[in-house]
């Protein structure tokens, strides 16, 4: 299969209606700061259909240059000619409906998940060259950066941790923080575990991760 890059008419393209892909206010905010930032640099995938062209793949990043070109946002790179000619970037595939949800699924699923540790010693890194400009096209909030940045100055080597069930009962409780971001899918998959648990949680907000942690601490122990 040749695959090649074509520009058709942004209002020819549509959104497939099985697409479960979402994305935060903040992630949408910073797909079009991105784009606006460093130019549309990577094509959407879609499949013709009729007069119009279904999205396969880049839902999100369709809706935020039909944004761009519809409120005329000047930007970096390609985002000119896309704006004056409203068009978009596309690799048109001949694909059946049943070929084209499955690559859906496949697109978004297999992209894999950032290593918290890692991501955390990389914007530590960035954040010299951009300092204040990093968070722009970043898909969290200012707290949530700066949460991901102090990662990378925890000394993970300090933590010792025994999952037997006599070291949990014998050793001093060691205090520390864990930080995870959370995107809409992450957010309900916790809510889901959290209400299955609720009657052995604690009521207190603040201390329902800890005491969940214990438990599968000591479940993993057994």
């Amino acid at each position: 299969m040749e695959l090649k890059i074509t520009n058709v008419p942004i209002d020819a393209v549509k959104p497939n209606p099985w697409n479960p892909n979402k994305q935060t206010d903040r992630q949408y905010e910073a797909e079009i700061e991105s784009i606006l930032s460093n130019g549309f640099v990577m094509p959407i995938i879609v499949r013709k259909v009729g007069d119009t062209y279904q999205i396969i793949d880049g839902e999100h990043r369709w809706r935020a240059l039909k944004d761009i070109i519809d409120n005329k946002k000047a930007g970096a790179g390609n985002i000119a000619t896309l704006t004056s000619n409203k068009i978009i970037p596309t690799i048109v595939l001949d694909v059946t409906d049943s070929y084209a949800k499955r690559l859906t699924i496949i697109l978004n699923e297999t992209r894999g998940r950032a290593d918290f540790t890692m991501l955390g010693s990389l914007l530590a890194e960035l954040a010299e060259d951009f300092n204040d400009d990093l968070i722009t096209g970043l898909p969290y909030t200012t707290a949530q950066l700066n949460e991901l940045i102090s990662i990378n100055d925890f000394d993970w080597s300090s933590l010792d941790v025994d999952t037997n069930d006599d070291a949990l009962g014998s050793h001093e409780p060691q205090a520390f923080r864990i930080v995870v971001v959370l995107d809409a899918d992450g957010e309900a998959l916790w809510k889901n575990v959290v209400e299955a648990r609720k009657e052995s949680l604690p009521t207190d907000r603040k201390d329902v991760a800890g005491a969940l942690i214990k438990q599968l601490l000591m479940e993993a122990g057994k």
